[in-house]
C-alpha cells in the first residue's frame, strides 16, 4: 500500500498526503513528485485497483490537498 510514499518525503509529511490518497479511493496508489518549490510539492498519485485513477495532490506547511481526480483510464472526458 502507498508505494513510492517513502521517497516521496511530503512537507505535510506522508501521513497527510495519504490521508488525501484514501479519502478519495485511492488505496493502492504509486506515487511520484511532479512539483517543488519552496515549502510545496505537487504529487501524482496512479491509483491501483480496478479504478485505475491519477490524481494530484498538492502538500505544503499546512496540509494536503486534492487538486485534480482524474477519470479512469479509456473513458472519455
Amino acid at each position: 500500500m502507498f508505494a513510492g510514499l517513502a521517497s516521496t518525503h511530503a512537507n505535510a509529511g506522508d501521513g497527510a498526503l495519504a490521508g488525501v490518497l484514501v479519502r478519495n479511493g485511492c488505496v493502492e496508489a504509486k506515487v511520484t513528485r511532479v512539483y517543488r518549490a519552496a515549502s510545496t510539492s505537487v504529487f501524482q498519485a496512479n491509483c491501483g485497483g480496478t479504478s485505475h485513477r491519477i490524481i494530484e495532490v498538492e502538500c505544503g506547511t499546512a496540509g494536503c490537498r486534492l487538486l485534480l481526480r482524474g477519470d479512469t483510464y479509456g473513458e472519455a472526458e
